[in-house]
């Protein structure tokens, strides 16, 4: 019984360091969203900045692996329509930040319903010091729901799809966040979220801390 259940554990237990294995090689994809349905009207910019922490989850088990510290600015280019650049720094539980890799988006972003759906389509792209990155689309659709007038809660579901063989597609990523302030001026926002590949076992978990500052008017 005993060599059993020795037996079990060290297949476990390959199974998790395959499934870390795995994820590095999908270049850690996980992160929030710290944004809203909302956006900023023409001639409006918002910065945010964030902390994010990320955790793998498989049979049972957990282990915190990746941190991000990131910066994304919204500018409003139109009625409907925004642009979003954002920049993450991803380093590795116990490591300083200065070992790690670069995460930078481009992403349009369009409102299909006023402050409540909208559409954006990141263009991303992972390097480090060691070489070149992945190019990836992470097309995602937000939903918001307004709790209050000083609070929003938004849903995020978001696909990834690779450019580059060698590298994960196919990944769902479902992020859920709030906004707390005076909406539209400045927000917290607490987000959590879940990444998972259909078919595969594991998942990974991501939850952090953002805060948002919006500035100038709406020009007609």
């Amino acid at each position: 019984m005993k060599m059993k259940r020795l037996c079990n554990f060290r297949v476990g237990f390959i199974l998790f360091i395959g499934l870390i294995l795995n994820f590095l090689n999908a270049k850690a994809q996980i992160y929030g969203e710290y944004q809203s349905a909302r956006v900023l009207g023409k001639g409006r910019v918002e910065a945010t900045g964030y902390y994010t922490s990320a955790t793998i989850n498989y049979n049972g088990d957990s282990q915190r692996i990746f941190n991000f510290l990131g910066l994304q600015t919204g500018i409003g280019l139109g009625e409907r329509f925004d642009l979003r650049i954002r920049y993450d720094r991803l380093y590795y539980v116990d490591s300083e930040i200065g070992e790690g890799s670069n995460l930078v988006s481009l992403a349009p972003k369009y409102s299909l319903l006023k402050d409540k759906i909208s559409a954006t389509l990141p263009i991303f792209l992972m390097f480090s010091e060691y070489g070149s990155g992945n190019w990836q689309l992470q097309p995602a659709l937000l939903f918001s729901l307004p709790m209050s007038e000083k609070v929003e809660l938004t849903f995020t579901p978001k696909y990834f799809i690779s450019f580059d063989d060698e590298y994960e597609g196919g990944i769902i990523s479902l992020n859920l966040g709030l906004a707390i302030g005076k909406l539209g001026e400045w927000a917290i926002r607490p987000e959590t979220g879940l990444m998972f590949k259909p078919g595969e076992e594991g998942s990974f978990w991501n939850y952090g801390l953002g805060a948002s500052r919006t500035f100038g008017k709406v020009k007609q």
